[in-house]
């Protein structure tokens, strides 16, 4: 084969006048242009070829770096060597190669992700890739899976299915649709990377640090029924709930929430367990000041964050009250109670405090009616009345009878 400098030898012998005016350039004047078009296009490449891709051409021969590639499954070395020898015997089958090694890699990008905009983006790209039929049939089962509401800063209620350690929020996902409809949802704590997955979801309520989602509207959870009187200011000596309960640190109850008490203490945990009935044990989540009452205990599991207790007796009656009565209705839990146009009743503001002092505070103020208190600012208003309830996510509210 013709090299580049023997091209340009040809080109200069063409290109002299003495040579233009002789008979042979007159009788083979086409392939004379043909040879002059070849060596301009060559002399072209060569001024265009960047320096930098120039400068990358070790020392091997064109045969000894053809061989390394056409041997190898590197995409670079392939490259490296079309931009060196461009025209080499091997350009040919190199590039070929190199084809074959991209399609690979975007073979294997494709059929690894579980992103469906992905996958029909390189189906449509590469739609002779061999590739492509299987990534078909990957694209069909990411879009069979079912589509989740997500719920930033929220935790659900309902039945548990499974709990355990993911890798992040999307395995966690994954893993309840792998389970079909028998999960409704799943909640991920990102904090210890804790999922939880549902079979029956009855409601939501806001937790930092938590994101869910559901296949269909999750409501805020209202406060139910059962719910206590709030523990207000204590008048007797504390009751021994060593006695009462069986106490486990760093252990966590999953499943059979009936009332979750949001800023108070884990005395004031076991207490409000104690004076109710349908109480058979508590989970106390010392990160966030949540105490979870749970009418059931199937399973405990491991939490450094968390501390449990079981009646040592559930069917025994329930304790006297160690704590006199607040006067106050049950909490309203995620309500807000509005004063839009008569904004002096809220007449007195208490910051980083918790919801039992707030409590407290507007039990022993004769002048009010009302409270609320926010948790996400730990901000209590005392009422002096109010002209609305609204709702209001991570407000707990309470109303003197």
């Amino acid at each position: 084969m013709m090299s580049i400098r023997a091209f340009l030898d040809q080109a200069r012998i063409l290109i002299r006048p003495s040579y233009l005016r002789t008979r042979l350039f007159r009788r083979h004047r086409a392939l004379s242009f043909v040879f002059l078009m070849a060596a301009c296009l060559a002399v072209l490449h060569g001024a265009m070829t960047p320096a930098r891709a120039q400068a990358s051409c070790g020392p091997e021969s064109e045969t000894v770096l053809r061989e390394q590639v056409l041997g190898g499954r590197d995409i670079a070395q392939a490259q490296r060597y079309l931009s060196c020898f461009p025209y080499g015997d091997g350009a040919p089958s190199v590039r070929r190669h190199e084809r074959e090694l991209r399609f690979e890699t975007e073979c294997r990008t494709a059929l690894g992700t579980d992103d469906p905009t992905a996958v029909r983006s390189f189906i449509l790209k590469s739609p002779d890739n061999p590739c492509a039929r299987e990534a078909l049939d990957h694209l069909k089962r990411l879009e069979a899976l079912p589509t989740y509401k997500s719920y930033a800063n929220s935790i659900f209620t309902g039945t548990q299915l499974a709990r355990g350690r993911v890798a992040d929020l999307r395995a966690c996902a994954k893993s309840c649709g792998s389970r079909g409809e028998a999960c409704a949802g799943y909640s991920f704590e990102t904090g210890n990377a804790a999922c939880t997955l549902w079979s029956a979801i009855t409601g939501r309520l806001p937790r930092g640090q938590t994101e869910s989602g559901a296949l269909a509207d999750v409501l805020l959870a209202t406060a139910p029924d059962t719910r206590p009187a709030p523990p207000p200011v204590a008048t007797a000596p504390t009751p021994d709930y060593d006695s009462l309960f069986e106490i486990g640190r760093g252990l966590d109850i999953p499943g059979g929430d009936i009332q979750m008490l949001p800023g108070i203490d884990f005395e004031a945990c076991l207490m409000n367990c104690a004076n109710l009935r349908a109480c058979v044990g508590l989970t106390y989540s010392t990160e966030d000041s949540v105490c979870f009452i749970k009418n059931q205990i199937l399973q405990t599991i491991r939490n450094p964050s968390a501390i449990s207790a079981a009646k040592r007796n559930p069917a025994a009656s329930a304790p006297p009250p160690a704590v006199a009565s607040s006067g106050l209705e049950t909490i309203l839990q995620n309500v807000d109670l509005a004063n839009d146009t008569d904004r002096a009743a809220d007449y007195r503001r208490l910051g980083q405090g918790n919801i039992n002092l707030c409590r407290q505070a507007c039990e022993r103020d004769q002048g009010c009616r009302a409270y609320t208190y926010n948790i996400g600012r730990k901000m209590c208003i005392l009422k002096r009345s109010f002209q609305s309830r609204r709702e209001f996510s991570g407000a707990f509210s309470g109303i003197k009878n």
